[in-house]
Parts: C-alpha cells; sequence; structure tokens
C-alpha cells in the first residue's frame, strides 16, 4: 500500500486554536503517514502541541509517520527546538535554553505535581523576559497551574496533559504563547454528561457560560467556564 500525503497549509502553524482539518484525516487501514509540514510559515505553541500529540496517536496506532520540515527558516528553527516529529517530553527536558523564540517543548504533564513543577520552571523565563513578571508572581502561577490542571484532571485520556510556550509579538507588545491540549472528550460532551438535554454542540457550549452549569461548586475550586 503506498502512504498518504497530508500536506499542511502555510497558515496552518499559527492558528492559536490549532486546528487543521487535514490531521482529521480519516487514516483507518493506512500504515505509512507523510505529514508535509514544508508550507508552514509561523508556529504558534497549540498547533505545535496538536501536531505533537497527532504524530505520537498515529505511532500508538501503529503507523509510520514521516515528517517533513518548514521550508521558511525561522520556522523550521521553532520546528526543530519543538522537537516535532521526534515524540513528547517529560518535565524533565521540558525548557529550551538555546532557541531566542521557543521556551517549553512539548512536555506531557500526567500528575498534578508536574504542573507546579512546570509553573516553577517557566517562572525564571517569564521574569527574564517581562520586568513586572515578578510583581505578579502569584497569578502568573496561578494562571498556569489552572490550565494544566484542568488538563490533567479532565482530560480523560491516556495522552495526558501536553504543554508548550514560545515568545512573541503582538501589536508591538511582548507576549508570552502557551499552548495546552489533551484528548478529553470536549466541553460539549462534558456539558452533556449532567445536561444531557443541551444536545446541538453550540448549544452545549453557550450554556457552559452560565452559572452553575460548569465548574465543581465546591467552595474551596472554580465556577466552571462562567
Amino acid at each position: 500500500m503506498q502512504p498518504v500525503e497530508l500536506r499542511l497549509p502555510p497558515g496552518a502553524g499559527t492558528r492559536d486554536h490549532g486546528y487543521a482539518a487535514e490531521l482529521d484525516a480519516d487514516l483507518d487501514g493506512v500504515s505509512q503517514v507523510i505529514l508535509d509540514a514544508g508550507e508552514l510559515v509561523g508556529l504558534h505553541p497549540l498547533f505545535a502541541v496538536r501536531l505533537a500529540l497527532w504524530v505520537e496517536c498515529q505511532r500508538q496506532a501503529g503507523r509510520s509517520v514521516e515528517v517533513k520540515e518548514p521550508q521558511d527558516e525561522a520556522t523550521r528553527r521553532c520546528f526543530r527546538a519543538f522537537r516535532l516529529g521526534i515524540g513528547i517530553g517529560g518535565i524533565a527536558q521540558a525548557l529550551v535554553e538555546d532557541d531566542p523564540d521557543v521556551i517549553v517543548r512539548p512536555t506531557r504533564l500526567s500528575e498534578l505535581t508536574e504542573v507546579d513543577g512546570l509553573a516553577d520552571r517557566l517562572l525564571q523565563p517569564l521574569i527574564d523576559h517581562f520586568d513586572d513578571a515578578a510583581v505578579v508572581r502569584d497569578a502568573v502561577l496561578m494562571a498556569i497551574s489552572e490550565l494544566c490542571q484542568n488538563a490533567v484532571e479532565h482530560g480523560a485520556s491516556d495522552a495526558g496533559c501536553v504543554v508548550a510556550a514560545s515568545r512573541g509579538e503582538a501589536d508591538w507588545l511582548s507576549q508570552i504563547m502557551l499552548g495546552v491540549g489533551d484528548y478529553g472528550v470536549g466541553i460539549p460532551e462534558h456539558i452533556r454528561r449532567s445536561h444531557p438535554e443541551f444536545v446541538v454542540d453550540e448549544h452545549a457550549i453557550g450554556q457552559a457560560l452560565q452559572e452553575g452549569v460548569s465548574g465543581t461548586r465546591r467552595a474551596d475550586r472554580g465556577y466552571g467556564f462562567s
């Protein structure tokens, strides 16, 4: 059987929602896949997470995956710093110290203690990048921890929570971009477990923003999406 080739469009890597229809292709019965990322220009960490999870999923399904690197020089450098096509690493290998943009390569977090460990490791690069990061240290740690803890707790997948981060610029302002992904059931299905009447995905997502619909309703936890 001939390998199936999937070609990523140029703008896919910069999508901050991480979605690319090409990665949803039906590969039943396929044993070899060539993922052509040659046209990518720019690489958002959320797309890096999505791509790393996709490659891992295909290999776990027994498929051989060949990834063609981006031709654009800056994108290829980030691609290599993220180690895309190689695999998802653990927290000990999370920080990238030899790239001007990539801070955290795709890293798996399976335990809540690992979430705290990553937040602590991220703090110094944030302080180095932003003069006032030390002032809002607790807020930064809480934001990172909350995002990652949600994915670890609700991902409901052996893939765990996968995180990546990079530096960037928007409207002349420096920023840190954090990508967090998992293979959980998604918001609509999660909401339908307690509210089966929300059949339509868009309705379920809209209702998730209402007070009392999502969240644990525990006094020591957050209010969900509301």
